[in-house]
């Protein structure tokens, strides 16, 4: 199983495709999240599934990203070009991610010019998975101030 997890708008969404195909949407509250991963991941019941925390440049195994729109198509297989550290542009993206330090963002370098206008961002982000994924979630939060 799959999970990739954060956090928008204070909500936490996991997608659950079951083998019919089907599509079952999981909103969670904000008061889900937790400092610690392990009570976080009960919560959600999401204990054992494999997650990408993005921590690392290596991607999991059969997971891409792909970045199209307003940039060069971009797909990101393997690994991702740099860590995004949520700390790069204070009160912008302060805890921007659900259970490090690091995230993945909606640009083709995986991190940001500047803090004001950052260059090459997509707008759209589309994550695809290895057949025979059974769950992705994936956390989604707003940069407005």
């Amino acid at each position: 199983m799959l999970k990739v997890l954060a956090q928008v708008f204070g909500v936490t969404v996991v997608l659950v495709c079951q083998a019919e195909a089907s599509i079952i949407l999981h909103f969670f509250p904000v008061s889900n999240f937790s400092s610690n991963t392990s009570t976080m991941d009960a919560a959600l019941g999401v204990t054992g599934f494999t997650e990408d925390a993005f921590e690392t440049t290596t991607l999991i195994s059969g997971l891409t990203i792909a970045l199209t729109g307003g940039v060069t198509p971009t797909t990101f297989s393997g690994t991702l070009p740099t860590l995004f550290d949520q700390s790069a542009c204070p009160g912008l993206t302060d805890n921007s991610v659900w259970d490090g330090t690091h995230g993945v963002i909606n640009t083709t370098t995986n991190s940001m010019s500047n803090c004001t206008g950052p260059a090459n961002i997509a707008t759209l982000a589309t994550f695809n998975y290895a057949p025979g994924a059974t769950s992705f979630g994936i956390g989604m939060e707003t940069s407005s101030p």
